[in-house]
């Protein structure tokens, strides 16, 4: 299957909370499941205090979001 991508930029004149809903909408658009998945837990990366150890979030983010795509049924598609 051949995807085709448009260029997303982010708009530095609009609100971060904008940007994340063109975000959202721009990834629905291509993966409706994925996208879910990826905003249901965006938020241990926004939320993260600046006290946190970056490197501890991500893994924590990356964790969580492979523990969904995981229960995800139906086969993985490679991307390239």
């Amino acid at each position: 299957m051949t995807a085709m991508f448009r260029l997303m930029k982010f708009d530095i004149t609009k609100t971060f909370e904008d940007n994340i809903s063109q975000l959202k909408e721009e990834a629905e658009s291509i993966d409706a499941d994925c996208a879910a998945i990826l905003f249901e837990h965006l938020d241990i990366l926004i939320s993260s205090s600046p006290n946190e150890k970056v490197r501890e979030t991500i893994k924590s983010f990356n964790t969580s979001v492979l523990e969904s795509l995981e229960q995800l049924e139906g086969p993985i598609e490679d991307a390239k």
